[in-house]
């Protein structure tokens, strides 16, 4: 008896349990850790990703901003 380990994952709303088996726990210890560190460079990517993407759409507004009080100059 005990200890077990159960792969818990859901799709589309639905909860499953997977029993694993002794001789595979360590594989899908370090599966699951291997999954956690992709995560975690993929969330810093996307907020690199994010405000590089903010910062570009507030310098083409300034740009903009500036052509426009230029051409209001010249009227």
């Amino acid at each position: 008896h005990g200890p077990h380990l159960y792969l818990k994952f859901s799709v589309q709303g639905k909860a499953y349990s997977v029993y694993i088996p002794a001789e595979q726990q360590e594989a899908i210890r370090q599966a699951h850790q291997a999954w956690l560190r992709f995560n975690e460079v993929a969330s810093e990517m996307a907020s690199s990703n994010r405000q590089r993407l903010l910062q570009a759409l507030d310098s083409h507004k300034q740009v903009a901003k500036a052509a426009r009080a230029r051409a209001r100059a010249k009227a």
